[in-house]
């Protein structure tokens, strides 16, 4: 039984009323655009389904008509399946999981480099006479003090 609420879509109200590409740019165009819209609704991002995406895209456009007027070669089809796979392998690769420990002794390691920075910095005034007077040497190097 369906939803009286919910609302048909029709696909013609999402296509380009336009005429098809008649260059190999604008088909590129074309295949870009249709591929990253569909990489977007992907639930997991793993090689093989954007390969399988990528491929089933580009079959789609090529069995549609889509591609007929702009001179793609089987060829270049290939070559741009493989380059929009490894783009957006780029874009949507996985990221490892750091488990806890590592992220904790992570943080007890940045903590003991802040304290060692905190006890070797000295404030200016800390400073011995000698370091004072270099200090006014190379300011007026630099053209800071007359």
């Amino acid at each position: 039984m369906e939803n009286e609420n919910v609302q048909t879509v029709d696909e013609k109200d999402f296509r380009y009323p336009g005429p098809k590409p008649q260059t190999k740019e604008a088909g590129l165009v074309l295949l870009a655009d249709v591929v990253e819209a569909a990489a977007k609704t992907l639930p997991e991002f793993t090689t093989a389904r954007i390969q399988g995406l990528v491929q089933k895209m580009i079959n789609k456009m090529f069995s549609e008509g889509q591609l007929d007027n702009c001179e793609l070669t089987l060829k270049d089809l290939n070559n741009i399946a493989k380059a929009f796979n490894r783009i957006l392998s780029a874009i949507y690769h996985q990221r490892v999981d750091y488990p806890e420990l590592a992220y904790k002794q992570s943080e007890r390691k940045q903590k003991i480099n802040e304290d060692t920075a905190k006890k070797q910095s000295h404030k200016p005034e800390d400073k011995p006479d000698s370091d004072k007077g270099e200090d006014k040497e190379n300011l007026k190097r630099l053209g800071m003090l007359k």
